[in-house]
């Protein structure tokens, strides 16, 4: 019978998994535990290795809204470093779009990053 994964294996687990190829979320069961609950991991655009395919395109587009909004706010509570990590983020996925041949947005939708 396989033990069951502690909290550190789950973590280096995890770790190892955000790193696989196009994967937009990762349902892992832990096994043999009697906290058996799915997990679901979300791959971070900002890796050096995130590969991306056009079908994961609207999720990109999400993401980068949500770190252009995280960095309107920082930049309102004056959190530089913030604003730059939300920026440079921003910034792989609009790398992420293009190198797929894809608008960072879609037609029609105006873009406003302005604090």
């Amino acid at each position: 019978m396989p033990r069951p994964l502690d909290d550190g294996q789950v973590e280096l687990l995890l770790g190892q998994l955000r790193g696989l190829r196009d994967r937009a979320i990762v349902l892992l069961m832990l096994p043999a535990s009697p906290r058996r609950r799915p997990l679901r991991v979300q791959p971070l655009p900002d890796c050096a290795k995130f590969v991306s395919t056009p079908e994961y395109a609207p999720r990109l587009r999400a993401r980068r809204e949500v770190e252009q909004t995280l960095a309107l706010d920082a930049a309102q509570r004056g959190w530089d470093r913030e604003v730059e990590r939300h920026r440079c983020t921003s910034d792989r996925i609009d790398k992420l779009l293009a190198d797929l041949g894809l608008p960072a947005h879609p037609e029609g939708k105006a873009e406003n990053i302005s604090p």
